[in-house]
């Protein structure tokens, strides 16, 4: 399946130095607003350490855009990985912030047993269980300019991030065809 990881541009050049995305040690994006309320719950929005997080596309730019705010960026990194299925874990982190959305679905899936692919199906992400090697897969990456620079596409992209519209998936899918993709086992940053 073709997954996307978002990062902030110093973190993806280090990830690709390295050629790895680490799923353990990794400093948070969210330390400043990891806790918030909704409907008068505390929500920590930190993620489960030992894990690689991968979504479909927009929420790629959606975690790359909030990476690179984070560190007052002006671009980011999104990569596209072709992951085998069977390496796919839900993400049980992502699925306890669409709850509200998705309550009675993640109930009768019991929610302690949800799969990959019901997880992609209620919040378009999953995880992968320790390290991921880029040479294992086919990867490839592109430069996008983060919302911390005003006046762009990918602010208006990102209001789609819910949206089943015909007419917005189509836009998504033509901002992403209009990306300089480079593959990482042979570029530089």
């Amino acid at each position: 399946m073709k997954l996307f990881h978002g990062t902030s541009l110093s973190k993806a050049k280090k990830i690709h130095n390295e050629m790895r995305l680490r799923g353990s040690g990794v400093p948070k994006n969210y330390e400043n607003i990891s806790k918030f309320e909704y409907k008068g719950k505390e929500i920590d929005s930190n993620t489960t350490d030992g894990y690689v997080y991968l979504g479909n596309f927009i929420w790629g730019l959606e975690f790359g855009n909030i990476a690179a705010c984070s560190e007052k960026n002006e671009d980011f990194v999104v990569f596209e990985i072709d992951v085998p299925d069977e390496l796919l874990e839900a993400d049980l982190d992502q699925i306890k912030h669409v709850r509200d959305y998705w309550q009675e679905e993640i109930d009768a899936a019991d929610e302690n047993n949800i799969t990959a692919a019901e997880s992609f199906e209620f919040c378009q992400c999953v995880r992968v269980k320790g390290d991921m090697l880029l040479n294992d897969y086919k990867t490839k990456y592109a430069v996008v300019k983060s919302t911390y620079h005003s006046g762009n596409k990918t602010a208006k992209l990102l209001f789609l991030k819910w949206s089943d519209d015909p007419g917005d998936i189509k836009v998504i899918q033509d901002f992403k065809e209009l990306l300089e993709w480079k593959s990482v086992s042979l570029s530089t940053f």
